[in-house]
């Protein structure tokens, strides 16, 4: 994936407890490498779209790291992420609005 403000790279590591104790077990390491860039929640949707295909997950456990059946749905027929994320754009203007009363700064 290239997105903005981040990079990922191969790592594996054996871990001491959980079901796969001493097994090495291969992951990806994430480094945000432009706080200013970065946007976890868009980071977030790539990863979630690219590993659906490749992980027979349960669906429970698909939806619990979504949490919207609206989303997975999107991600299952392959829509963009942008396009996935854009449905929140009116939600996060009008949370800024409701906000703006509370902040200091």
């Amino acid at each position: 994936l290239d997105l903005a403000g981040v990079r990922f790279r191969p790592h594996q590591f054996k871990p001491y407890i959980s079901k796969y104790a001493d097994q090495i077990c291969n992951g990806v390491q994430v480094h945000i490498t432009d706080p200013i860039t970065f946007d976890a929640l868009t980071v977030w949707l790539h990863i979630l779209k690219e590993m659906r295909p490749y992980y027979t997950w349960r669906d429970q456990h698909f939806n619990r790291l979504i949490g919207d059946l609206e989303t997975i749905t999107m991600i299952d027929k392959g829509a963009p992420v942008a396009e996935i994320t854009g449905r929140w754009d009116n939600y996060l203007r009008q949370f800024e609005l409701d906000a703006r009363p509370y902040l200091r700064y």
